[in-house]
């Protein structure tokens, strides 16, 4: 049989230290808190800078009334909740709502021509858009845009414009000219032709995109 006498070891403060500290803390003749006090420093240091870059991503914009108009009929409940839960979250930024454009009428004659329901179209969006509104009309053919150019747009536009800026939307076959020349920026969501609900929560995601784009926030990544 074996007896395992219990070793009770005398360690100094100092000898402590070194068996708590890795040896290049202790290096330069330094005493181990004198070093660890430096590392924990840096380290401050390190996040404190981390923090001011982040800030300066963040860019100051002016918060007028943004609306996001469309064309279209009224849509079921459902895709309605869809909606109004991205609006909830374009509306923690800046003052948001969506107008809906009826479409036009002769849409329901048999032979009426695309072109003479785009124009009546046309005259009920222009008169919801107003004279000052900074417009961004949504165009298959407009220009493509990344969600970081979209959001440079976006700031410029308000710093442009005291009544507010307008997303419009059209109907199933695209906007009037008289349309497209009023606007600012024609810009595309994609190279295809989406349906103007589909479109709708595209906008809305990508309106709030933008913001947390603007604000630096990390849902953009």
């Amino acid at each position: 049989y074996f007896l395992v006498m219990p070793c009770v070891l005398s360690v100094s403060p100092r000898q402590w230290w070194q068996c708590r500290i890795p040896q290049w803390m202790l290096s330069q003749g330094e005493s181990p808190r004198e070093r660890l006090r430096k590392v924990t420093a840096g380290s401050s240091s390190s996040s404190s800078s981390s923090s001011k870059s982040s800030s300066k991503s963040r860019r100051a914009v002016r918060r007028v009334p943004l609306r996001l108009l469309y064309v279209g009929k009224p849509a079921d409940a459902s895709f309605e909740h869809v909606c109004d839960t991205w609006a909830a979250k374009v509306r923690r930024y800046c003052p948001f709502e969506e107008v809906r454009v009826k479409p036009g009428g002769a849409s329901s004659a048999k032979n009426a021509s695309a072109d003479a329901q785009r124009v009546e179209e046309a005259g009920r969006a222009l008169k919801a858009v107003g004279r000052d509104s900074y417009l961004f009309v949504l165009d298959e053919r407009g220009k493509s845009v990344s969600s970081e150019h979209l959001a440079k747009l976006y700031a410029e536009a308000c710093d442009k414009t005291s009544d507010g800026v307008v997303f419009a939307i059209g109907g199933p076959y695209g906007w009037h000219d008289d349309v497209r020349s009023r606007a600012q920026q024609t810009i595309s969501l994609s190279p295809l032709v989406l349906n103007h609900q589909v479109a709708r929560i595209v906008t809305l995601e990508a309106l709030y995109r933008s913001w947390t784009i603007l604000n630096g926030e990390p849902y953009h990544h």
